[in-house]
């Protein structure tokens, strides 16, 4: 490991649901990066693993960068077993800036590459699953847990095979990095956050920067394990597909712009965890990040089923949002 001590952010750790009972049984440790924008559903994800694991202990570390207090306040309410905790680590962007402090050209919001050097800021814990936010735990963790990596530096899964074939490069398969089973000690030893960096400065083309960075940094030296433990689920309008998941699915991925926790989008399996949710009275956005191909999708299914009131409100919607993505690049441009 080269990144130095003193290069390393300040958290701020504490915890937030104590554990009650204590177990003979080793606690797995799970990871969840994100920032305050993505309180909602990272919180549903740590909810459905501590839901569907309470004979297994756990510790839920929740990795938040610039995380409000109000926030912070909902994930103190989640029902939690309790031969488990829950503990929250805070950064802020700042702090996040020493991680990046010699590489000028890297832009990636910090919590999207903070879960590179989780096995930097925790270096005593021997294996850790790291988790995207947009996944939902719908069955039990305990095969990961005792999962012997031997000298190998993660377990992951294989990503769908892309169109263009991206997903295919060096002669081997990426893995889908929303799911990582990561062995501290040889990634550390491999100075494998380090070794990213350096492919993301290289290789600015990467459509999926820091996936395929991470890909290329652990090359063979991982375990490639069944889809059932991060199983990308492609939504449409209403449409339920993660009701029809091979049923022996443990871990849902959804990996797209479609996201569940919308109006657009939502399902009956992600709506059973949402309600019982401590963000169960949150009004849903209307799609994520105001994102025109999901607008355009719901108006059209609207126009589908004759709702014309809400096609032509969401029309004006996408629309509106259309003009001000090419008035916001105007701006740019214009500024240079």
């Amino acid at each position: 490991m080269t990144t130095e001590t003193k290069k390393l952010p300040i958290i701020d750790s504490s915890v937030l649901i104590p554990r009650k009972e204590k177990s003979a049984i080793p606690a797995l440790d799970v990871f969840f990066c994100f920032d305050d924008a993505f309180c909602l559903p990272t919180g549903i994800s740590a909810l459905s693993v501590l839901k569907n694991n309470k004979e297994l202990p756990l510790n839920i570390h929740l990795v938040g960068v610039d995380i409000s207090e109000q926030n912070l306040d909902y994930f103190r309410r989640l029902d939690c077993a309790p031969n488990s905790e829950v503990l929250f680590h805070s950064l802020t962007a700042q702090e996040c800036q020493k991680l990046t402090a010699n590489r000028s050209t890297l832009h990636i919001p910090p919590s999207s590459f903070i879960r590179i050097f989780l096995p930097e800021l925790f270096p005593e814990i021997k294996k850790m699953l790291y988790l995207d936010g947009d996944t939902l735990c719908v069955g039990s963790l305990q095969e990961l847990a005792d999962l012997d990596l031997q000298d190998r530096l993660a377990a992951v899964v294989l990503d769908i095979k892309a169109k263009d074939g991206s997903s295919i490069r060096h002669g081997r398969r990426d893995f889908n990095s929303g799911m990582m089973l990561i062995n501290v000690m040889p990634y550390l030893e491999s100075d494998i956050a380090q070794k990213t960096l350096t492919v993301l400065e290289n290789n600015r083309q990467y459509k999926s920067p820091d996936q395929m960075a991470l890909n290329d940094a652990l090359e063979e030296r991982r375990i490639i394990l069944p889809k059932k433990f991060n199983f990308i689920q492609e939504l449409t309008v209403h449409g339920e597909q993660d009701e029809s998941r091979p049923t022996d699915s443990v871990i849902v991925h959804y990996a797209n712009r479609s996201k569940p926790w919308t109006e657009a989008f939502s399902t009956n399996l992600y709506q059973k965890y949402y309600s019982a949710s401590p963000w169960r009275n949150f009004p849903k956005d209307l799609v994520y990040k105001k994102d025109p191909n999901s607008i355009k999708k719901y108006a059209l299914w609207q126009f589908k089923n004759k709702e014309f009131g809400k096609f032509n409100k969401l029309l004006l919607i996408y629309l509106s949002v259309l003009l001000e993505r090419k008035r916001r690049k105007f701006s740019k441009q214009f500024s240079r």
